[in-house]
C-alpha cells in the first residue's frame, strides 16, 4: 500500500491532480520494470477535508492509473 499526499486549497485542487497522475505513471513504470502489476480496481482516491468543503468540490480531472480512471472513495466519519 502506498499513498500520495498533496495538500492544497480547494481552489487549487484541479492543479493537484496533474502531479498525482504523474506520480502514478512513475509508479506504473517502476512496477513494470520490476515485473509487478498494480490493480486499478483496488486503488482508491480519497479527498480529506471538512464536510462543508468536500461537498463543494469542483469537477476535477480524472485520476488515472494504468489507463483507468480511479473513482474517488467517499468516507464520512466523525473523529472525536
Amino acid at each position: 500500500m502506498f499513498s500520495i499526499k498533496v495538500p492544497c486549497r480547494t481552489s487549487h485542487l484541479s492543479d493537484a491532480v496533474s502531479p498525482v497522475n504523474k506520480d502514478l505513471a512513475d509508479i506504473t513504470r517502476w512496477c513494470y520494470k520490476n515485473s509487478l502489476l498494480e490493480n486499478p480496481d483496488k486503488t482508491k482516491v480519497l479527498f480529506v477535508g471538512v464536510p462543508q468543503l468536500l461537498r463543494s468540490l469542483p469537477l476535477l480531472p480524472p485520476v488515472m492509473l494504468s489507463g483507468q480512471e480511479i473513482k474517488p472513495y467517499h468516507l464520512q466519519k466523525i473523529l472525536e
